[in-house]
């Protein structure tokens, strides 16, 4: 998936190279700024491979429009729902799958004091989308598997019903994000400070590109 740079489509792209545009750059605030640590980067647009599936927020006539759900290899608009904050709200991505999109909504630009405030739209349902039930602290959140800032200096992975997967040292959130730290399916933690990846339902290191017996992953598909 990329945005046109020349046209401002939206294109998805196969495997075999093929090319559909499925919509229109994505609506993302001119003036919009980075607001707080992890905030450092603006999702206007994720997409989930594993289950053919794709979200943003659309613009209309300029202006910020519906969040859609749409698959990518047909290009048909699966599901559309309102966003329910004031347009001077930045909204940023964080994941989507085959039953939900997860999204935040920042503090408006003029810079009032208004908080940070996570998501669940359970489009597959057809529900409209309601804040989580979590308080502050949410870190990101992948197919229910959720990062969430725990005191002292802890960062924990928990599931769906708030039970703890692990927790892992506070370092481990440096330069990350809101959207950047879980794989797509929320197996899996991204350590950009330190170079790692975590697995989140142990909090243990992983090197995805090597295998049992120090073969790279590769070497040990082709064997």
């Amino acid at each position: 998936m990329y945005v046109d740079a020349d046209t401002s489509k939206i294109v998805w792209q196969s495997w075999e190279h093929d090319t559909k545009e499925i919509g229109q750059q994505p609506w993302r605030e001119p003036n919009a700024t980075k607001v707080g640590r992890y905030w450092g980067e603006f999702r206007d647009i994720v997409g989930n491979p594993s289950h053919d599936v794709v979200s943003w927020v659309e613009t209309t006539d300029g202006h910020r429009g519906d969040i859609v759900v749409v698959q990518p290899s047909t290009g048909e608009v699966l599901a559309r729902a309102r966003i329910q904050v004031s347009p001077e709200r930045t909204v940023v991505l964080a994941a989507v799958d085959d039953v939900t999109v997860y999204y935040a909504t920042a503090m408006d630009l003029a810079g009032s004091s208004a908080s940070e405030e996570v998501w669940v739209w359970r489009w597959a349902a057809d529900e409209d989308p309601r804040p989580a039930q979590r308080g502050a602290g949410v870190l990101d959140v992948s197919e229910d598997i959720w990062a969430v800032g725990a005191a002292p200096d802890r960062i924990a992975f928990e599931a769906a019903d708030g039970s703890v997967l692990s927790s892992v040292d506070s370092s481990y959130g440096d330069r990350t994000y809101f959207g950047g730290g879980l794989s797509p399916g929320g197996l899996f933690w991204y350590v950009p400070a330190h170079g790692l990846i975590l697995e989140t339902a142990t909090g243990k290191e992983v090197n995805p590109g090597v295998a049992s017996g120090g073969a790279t992953a590769g070497q040990a598909q082709r064997n």
